[in-house]
């Protein structure tokens, strides 16, 4: 399993028809490794992921 090296959480516009919003995105070395809910993001979890969370949206 490959771990992010940050999670960030929040309402995420995406600009995808079939999926408009998303929970949570990880990031791996400067680039996306994964988008979409936070329950399917927790799978990037690993021990030094530094992790944040947004209130407002992006």
């Amino acid at each position: 399993m490959e771990y992010a090296d940050k999670i960030i959480k929040g309402k995420i516009y995406t600009a995808n028809e079939q999926q408009k919003y998303a929970e949570a995105f990880a990031i791996k070395d400067g680039r996306i490794l994964a988008i979409g809910s936070k329950e399917e993001i927790k799978q990037y979890l690993g021990a030094d992921t530094d992790v944040k969370e947004y209130t407002n949206g992006m």
